[in-house]
């Protein structure tokens, strides 16, 4: 059983994964857990049993984003099996979560700095492709419910306005 990870010092293990830092929130889970090592591939997996996130604060990297909170979230975890990636939820729950707004406007770029953008986030997008296929297949979930529960959101459209 473990309760009440703090997220936060977790930061630089995850910074690849997450396009955020993650400034606050807790982590919990009571789940059993197998790991067989006799083999060349570890066998790991995890039986059923529960997760839960407290407070989580998301901070995105974008300078011009607003930061993602979540109050409480909890998954009921069925069984997950690492070497066959595949993870089998019966539920998971959020609690109030909310995406606050900048105050700031749209920022305006230049058509050459969209178009360096544009190749650049092309050019890592290749990449990120590339490092998915020398990692193996995709992952598959299967959940079994989602709820919301007291929750809102707010949603600003950026989009360039059509004639």
């Amino acid at each position: 059983m473990l309760s009440d990870l703090p997220l936060a010092p977790l930061q630089p293990y995850v910074a690849n994964a997450v396009a955020a830092h993650i400034t606050d929130g807790s982590l919990g889970a009571n789940l059993p857990l197998q790991v067989d090592w006799s083999k060349p591939e570890p066998s790991i997996q995890v039986g059923a049993g529960d997760v839960m996130l407290k407070s989580l604060k998301l901070v995105p990297q974008s300078n011009n984003t607003a930061p993602i909170t979540l109050a409480s979230a909890q998954a009921k975890i069925q069984k997950i099996d690492v070497a066959a990636r595949t993870a089998a939820l019966d539920s998971r729950a959020e609690r109030p979560f909310h995406r606050c707004k900048t105050p700031e406007g749209r920022q305006y770029r230049s058509r050459s700095a969209r178009r360096s953008a544009r190749n650049s986030t092309e050019a890592s997008a290749t990449r990120k492709v590339e490092k998915a296929n020398e990692a193996g297949p995709a992952w598959r979930y299967q959940i079994a419910q989602v709820s919301l529960n007291d929750s809102s959101a707010d949603f600003t459209d950026e989009s360039t306005p059509r004639r």
